[in-house]
């Protein structure tokens, strides 16, 4: 529970006021976790439902978006990472729809993120 709480801070702390708390904001610790075992592997490949070509575009995309928030949304590294270039990791993120969501501006209190803190 220590950690958790650990964790969220420092997204507070790292988000500064106002900015919408994400993925992007997790500690380096928390998005490199150990992966699945096994197990958990195998069950991921086999959940999919559908035809072998919509099975392999929803375990492409997944791959995608984990390496995206592994890498910060920082779309070089990714592609350097996933063997693409930078124009074809374009081209795969506009097929899926996979951008990163901007942070929305909502009519909230900011003193709603300063409690939070507190």
């Amino acid at each position: 529970m220590r950690e958790l709480q650990n964790e969220i801070q420092r997204m507070l702390v790292m988000g500064g006021e106002g900015v919408e708390l994400g993925a992007e904001l997790l500690s380096p610790r928390v998005l490199m976790a150990a992966p699945p075992d096994d197990e958990e592997e195998i069950a991921i490949l086999t959940g999919f439902d559908g035809t072998l070509k919509e099975r392999i575009e929803s375990l492409e995309a997944k791959i995608l978006r984990e390496t995206l928030i592994r890498q910060r949304w920082n779309k070089s590294k990714a592609a350097k990472e996933l063997g693409l270039s930078r124009v074809g990791l374009r081209g795969k993120l506009e097929r899926y729809g996979l951008e990163k969501v901007e942070s929305l501006q909502t009519e909230s209190d900011p003193s709603d993120v300063q409690s939070m803190k507190g």
